[in-house]
């Protein structure tokens, strides 16, 4: 029995708890089944004690892999023109579901899958992840998205001005179509375009701008990608123009202003007072004045120096 206090005893100096040699265990359990399967050994169960919490492990990886393969393939194949947002909204919604049970730390599987290496794969997938979903805006596209937790249903409701700026894209969209496919005989196809649909493209226009106001600048990327690309076809293509808002107001300012200094000479040169020139003349002094000063003085000079 001296084998087991000599057990007890390194225990006890290197303060291992229960908790540490079960995760220990854990990690040499992992170790021993990836060398097996890298080399083609094929074991059973009884192999590994802990086989019932090695497949829930192994049955989180696999999902998770799913759910993010089918997001980054989305991604890729929605990035021009950009709709990401309302197209991959399921797959980045389940494998967040997937990585939040992974990343609970009463989950048995967390510490194994979680933080067993340095570079945190799962844990870096998760973040760019996050990160594009949030450089998009996408959560300002739908008023809520939520996970069924007994079949893994995604229910998606986009928002009511989603919806709304959607319809009236299509509805300038069917627009335009219509007057390229029939012409009017009467004009150029690019002036009947900017004709006929000014309307729906300024109603486009100003409900777009409503979003931004209410989004602080930070409307879903799908909805900003759909309105440049319909400024850019209004404007390069059709050589529709369209001015942001009315210019007669400051029109109607700026001449005012520049009229005020004509006006307020005028009124002065008409209803200002007038005052009579006034000429100042020079008083002379006369011969006999100026000789009694003179006398004076020398009177007072020589009797200053009589003095000394």
């Amino acid at each position: 029995m001296s084998w087991i206090n000599s057990f007890y005893v390194l225990c006890s100096v290197c303060q291992v708890t229960s908790q540490q040699f079960d995760t220990y265990t854990y990690f040499l359990e992992d170790l021993d089944h990836d060398f097996m399967t890298a080399y083609g050994f094929k074991g059973n169960d009884s192999w590994y004690p802990n086989s019932t919490i090695t497949k829930p492990c192994a049955a989180f990886l696999k999902s998770y892999a799913e759910h993010t393969s089918v997001f980054t393939k989305c991604l890729v194949e929605n990035a021009r023109p950009f709709r990401l947002c309302e197209t991959c909204v399921k797959p980045f919604k389940k494998a967040i579901t997937v990585f939040e049970d992974m990343n609970d730390e009463s989950n048995p599987c967390f510490k194994r899958l979680l933080g067993a290496d340095r570079v945190q794969v799962i844990r870096l997938l998760n973040n760019n992840m996050q990160s594009m979903w949030k450089m998009a805006d996408c959560k300002n596209c739908f008023s809520s998205v939520t996970e069924d937790p007994n079949n893994g249903t995604v229910n998606v409701t986009v928002s009511n001005s989603t919806e709304e700026f959607q319809q009236l894209f299509h509805t300038l969209g069917k627009c335009m179509n219509d007057t390229i496919e029939n012409p009017d005989e009467n004009g150029p196809t690019n002036v009947t375009v900017c004709t006929k649909c000014r309307v729906d493209y300024r109603s486009l226009n100003k409900h777009f701008e409503s979003i931004q106001d209410a989004t602080m600048n930070h409307a879903c990327m799908d909805v900003v990608d759909m309105m440049n690309y319909t400024r850019l076809i209004w404007s390069d293509r059709y050589n529709c123009t369209h001015r942001k808002g009315d210019d007669g107001p400051v029109l109607g300012v700026a001449i005012v202003i520049c009229l005020l200094p004509i006006v307020f000479y005028v009124c002065h040169r008409v209803y200002g007072n007038r005052y009579p020139k006034q000429i100042v003349q020079r008083k002379k002094k006369n011969a006999s004045t100026c000789r009694i000063t003179v006398w004076k003085y020398s009177q007072f000079l020589q009797h200053r120096f009589q003095k000394f």
